[in-house]
Parts: C-alpha cells; structure tokens; sequence
C-alpha cells in the first residue's frame, strides 16, 4: 500500500514539473538597430502596425522600464496607428509590454486582448504623465488570447509611443525549467526508480 502510494506522488510530482506553463520574454535586442520593418515575427508571435506603418527599432530609450532597444511606429502621427501582437501558437494567457515616451505630452496608454473570433477579452489602460520620461507596464490575463493590441493617444500626436519588454504566458510556450521545477523533476524520477528498484528486490 505504502509502495503504491509512494508511486503516485512520485508520477504526481513528475507531471507537476513537467506541465509547467511556459513564458517568453522579447526585449528586441537582436534586432538591427535603425532598420525599419514591416513586420516583426519571434516564434510564436508576429508584431505590425494595423495602419500599415513601418517599425523602426531604436536605441534612444525614453527611459526605465524600458531599456537596451526599443520599437516604434513611423506612422505614429496616423490616428488608426495600433501595434498589434499576432500569436500563432495556442494557449496563451496573459501579455504584458512596457509603454513609453519622452514626456512631452500627456499619454493614454492602452492594451486589449482579443480571441479568435475578435472578441475583446480584456484590457487594461493607464497614463504616461507629460512630465515622465519613460514608461508604465500594462498587463492583460485572458483564456486563449489570439492577438493583442497596444498604442498611445497623446494630446500633440497619434501613437507617439514606444514599446519594449513584451512578455507572453502559456501552454502552448517552451520555457527553460526554473531550479525548482528541475529539483522537482529529479525527485520525481529519483522515487520512481527507487520504487522500481525495490519492485525487482522483492
């Protein structure tokens, strides 16, 4: 009875550490700096400007959280500019992205998440004050979010925003195995073999 319990928590344990919901986070740093990009795609994710203005990556950051490189709209003064995030993996969860700007005006900063049939799932907002040089991380949580979009309204110009550091969560995502999951996973397969071990004894 004991054996057989000791079995089952080791199999529970095992696919605890194996089922772990991934996360991805793009910082666009490997990206060339200055080049200008009609789309941007990473496994998993596709980012563009629904008003079919070009990306540029740049290395002027605004300031914290942003940092190393970042992206930006060059048909930001364009009322329709939004930045939309395509998933084409399943799964996903939850989106978060830092927004940023160089405070010369007032910004209202938005994100929403939508589902396969463009139905809006959630969405989050705040203000980028005219005095803030840098930005503010917006974050949604939905069951299978298929695209987000995420843009600026400031008071002088369309989408004069910047983002960076877009994070993504979900099933359908590869992760690297925290030191947990790792010590988790070792006990796992320490206690099966160690049951199986006895199993051949007796």
């Amino acid at each position: 009875m004991l054996t057989r319990l000791s079995l089952l928590i080791a199999v529970a344990a095992l696919v605890l550490a194996t089922s772990q919901a991934g996360a991805l986070l793009l910082t666009f740093d490997d990206l060339t700096e200055d080049h200008d990009y009609a789309t941007i795609t990473y496994p998993g994710v596709t980012f563009r400007d629904i008003s079919g203005g070009l990306l540029q990556v740049d290395t002027c950051v605004p300031g914290a959280p942003l940092a190393g490189q970042d992206v930006f709209s060059l048909n930001f003064a364009s009322p329709d500019s939004r930045f939309q995030a395509d998933f084409s993996i399943p799964g996903v969860n939850s989106v978060s992205v830092d927004l940023g700007d160089y405070g010369v005006d007032e910004d209202q900063i938005h994100l929403e998440a939508y589902g396969a049939n463009n139905a809006l799932l959630a969405w989050g907002s705040d203000v980028l004050p005219s005095n803030l040089e840098g930005g503010r991380t917006l974050s949604v949580a939905a069951a299978d979010i298929s695209y987000v979009r995420f843009w600026a309204v400031g008071y002088q110009d369309g989408n004069s925003v910047f983002f960076d550091n877009f994070q993504y969560h979900g099933q359908g995502i590869p992760e690297v195995p925290e030191p947990a999951s790792l010590a988790l996973l070792g006990l796992a397969c320490g206690g099966i073999g160690m049951i199986l071990k006895r199993r051949k004894k007796a």
